[in-house]
């Protein structure tokens, strides 16, 4: 796997497609998913720019054309002057501004393309936070009464180290890490190599304090890489946070505040200093990913679990897709960006739902139906979730899941090594 600040063509093709790419700054919005919207923010959904008529708070978005004002269409990739972003290259080494930007990218392709890849990208950036100073207390009852707590994250005291993890709101994420002693976990927004402490939203100076550092704090005592524990704090955040200490009395004024200030949204994590553990930070619910990370028996993994049963009638989710995890397999005290099988999707090396090649689909399900996999073609040759299923269940048949690494139910190249074929049976050629 690619190291962090590691320079080859590889950290090329990847700085290439960051660059050409215009990745916008306002907010995707997707069904089902919690999110707080804001008056007079912005936000894309579907194909459409929208402004926000409302303050609101959703477990679960749906959209309503009341909520909103449509201010324009979106095309995917379009260029739109101080909205859109592309990565300026100033170096050839894989930097953490380089992975920053990867994940950002990534999870615009998951939330608005629907493509979910996040499994094979590290949320932890490989840096050492800087100039980082914060005291903030904690308080909890016990059988003596109430009993505060001070907390300090200060970088200047050397007895540990704090690691830097950017995140977003709303989501969980699953810590792989090996220590045996305690280990401490707090928010905070950070740019730049430097802790940002100046919210401008007419109150205490206590807000950072009250409302981002306490809610969000977590300690773990002690931690094994191959039985990943899971963060939650940062669900449901915005919805806690009041503004009792603003003269407002606006509920929503603080959370503007955070919410604007989401693209900083960062980790610290408190280790011992000398603590070397590989660290792999997943985005969403992992806890279950011991299951099926084992130890392999020469050159062939042990025997992989059916995770998929009743495709037919349900939902999937991507965690019933779960498949051994690179990134997770192994503590080899080295921290590595993302699996070697994202390459495959970045380069379009992968058939995916999101393939702009219609008849790449076509050949695909040509191949299936003669294998007896599938019986008929999907309407308009477009991919859903029975079709990806069974390619999955096949692959699970075939070994595939036993053997290698990252297998989501899409044509990768192992798939279509043994699941698929290479056969062309359409005999067709896109015009």
């Amino acid at each position: 796997m690619l190291k962090f600040n590691s320079n080859n063509i590889v950290v090329g093709e990847i700085k290439e497609i960051l660059k050409s790419f215009n990745l916008p700054s306002y907010k995707v919005l997707v069904r089902n998913k919690p999110v707080s919207i804001f008056k007079g923010f912005n936000y894309i959904f579907n194909d459409m720019i929208l402004v926000s008529l409302v303050n609101k708070d959703f477990e679960s978005f749906e959209f309503n054309e009341s909520d909103f004002s449509f201010r324009s269409t979106y095309y995917y990739n379009q260029e739109i002057l101080n909205i859109t972003h592309n990565l300026a290259i100033k170096n050839i080494n894989y930097d953490y501004i380089t992975h920053n930007r990867l994940g950002n990218y990534l999870r615009f392709i998951r939330d608005y393309r629907g493509l979910n890849l996040m499994s094979m990208y590290n949320c932890f950036n490989g840096q050492s936070a800087n100039n980082v100073d914060i005291k903030f207390e904690t308080s909890y009852v016990d059988e003596e009464g109430k009993k505060t707590i001070t907390h300090i994250f200060n970088t200047s005291d050397n007895s540990y180290k704090l690691l830097t993890i950017p995140v977003k709101y709303n989501c969980d994420y699953t810590f792989f890490i090996d220590c045996p002693t305690e280990l401490e976990i707090t928010a905070c927004f950070y740019l730049n190599n430097n802790q940002l402490n100046d919210l401008v939203v007419g109150s205490s100076s206590k807000v950072l304090e009250n409302s981002l550092y306490a809610n969000t704090y977590m300690k773990v005592r002690g931690s094994r890489f191959n039985t990943p524990f899971v963060y939650s704090k940062l669900k449901n955040l915005l919805t806690k946070i009041d503004s009792v200490n603003d003269e407002t009395k606006d509920p929503f004024k603080i959370k503007k505040s955070f919410a604007q200030k989401e693209l900083e949204l960062t980790l610290l994590l408190k280790l011992p200093k000398d603590n070397n553990s590989s660290i792999v930070v997943l985005e969403s619910d992992y806890s279950d990913d011991n299951e099926q990370r084992y130890y392999p028996n020469g050159l062939v993994f042990s025997s992989h679990t059916q995770y998929i049963t009743n495709y037919e009638q349900s939902s999937l989710s991507f965690k019933k897709y779960n498949s051994y995890k690179q990134l997770t397999y192994l503590n080899d005290n080295n921290s590595y960006p993302f699996a070697n099988r994202l390459l495959e999707y970045l380069a379009d090396n992968v058939i995916t739902s999101i393939d702009d090649i219609e008849l790449n689909t076509k050949r695909v399900e040509s191949n299936l139906i003669k294998k007896g996999v599938i019986s008929t073609y999907t309407s308009s040759y477009s991919w859903n979730n029975n079709l990806r299923a069974k390619i999955f269940l096949n692959a699970q048949e075939k070994g595939v899941l036993n053997t290698k690494f990252d297998v989501l139910g899409y044509v990768d190249k192992d798939v279509e090594e043994k699941v698929v074929g290479f056969e062309d049976t359409t005999n067709e050629w896109e015009v």
